[in-house]
């Protein structure tokens, strides 16, 4: 490395391996990199195609998500490489409109939206407090969300009553028996905890060695203890 600050020796590797003889010598030392390499740009490409055809099939739909259920506008930028991988390696897209942000994610979110029925399901019937989930729209091998924005509490009561909700999410992930509700998958929006990623919901939890007890043993379909979610301390 030539240079006498960190900086500079990283500026000059930066030279280096963007140059032929640096590419060749990496090429050398590391013969499986270069097939890397053309493979992932191969799945980015893809994937983006892939994006921009069904963003533009699906524009027209967008408006639900938007405050006010206006049109999003025109599209002025948005972010790659969010959340988990899907779609042969795809990611969550953050898409910021002319009139506001949503999300793109390369997989179903028809649990995301059964998951809003299931919630005004329960404050139809009078189960308080009342819940709040992202407005979506599921495509079936694609689909979108709302931009969910953290906003603090006002005071006091405010917490109070977030608070509440959070009890109350945590019974209700409990029902479901959902799992990997950390705080990546949670926005504090206001009064209201919401959770953003749904991929878990009625997750599975039995052991092997649960599984070999007798019936009787059973406690039912629910999750062994609320911790199962991860919206509490484990």
């Amino acid at each position: 490395m030539v240079g006498d600050t960190p900086q500079q020796r990283h500026r000059y590797f930066l030279d280096w391996i963007d140059s032929a003889a640096g590419r060749r010598e990496l090429d050398d030392r590391y013969r499986l990199l270069s097939a890397d390499i053309a493979a992932q740009a191969l799945r980015t490409e893809t994937f983006l195609s892939r994006f921009a055809r069904r963003l533009t099939a699906d524009r027209a739909q967008l408006a639900p998500l938007f405050a006010h259920n206006d049109a999003p506008g025109r599209l002025l930028d948005f972010d790659c490489g969010l959340g988990d991988r899907h779609d042969h390696g795809g990611s969550v897209i953050d898409l910021r409109f002319e009139h506001g942000r949503a999300l793109y994610k390369p997989r179903s979110l028809a649990m995301d939206g059964a998951y809003a029925v299931f919630l005004a399901h329960l404050a139809e019937h009078g189960i308080e407090p009342v819940q709040a989930a992202a407005t979506t729209l599921d495509r079936g091998d694609h689909g979108y969300a709302a931009w969910i924005e953290h906003r603090p509490l006002a005071d006091e009561q405010a917490a109070q009553r977030y608070y509440h909700r959070y009890g109350g999410l945590a019974a209700i992930a409990y029902a479901l028996a959902c799992t990997d509700l950390h705080l990546e998958n949670l926005i504090a929006c206001g009064e209201y905890p919401i959770v953003i990623d749904l991929e878990t919901v009625l997750q599975p939890w039995m052991t092997r060695a649960a599984a070999s007890q007798p019936p009787t043993r059973s406690i039912g379909p629910y999750a062994p203890s609320v911790v199962f979610s991860g919206l509490l301390p484990g």
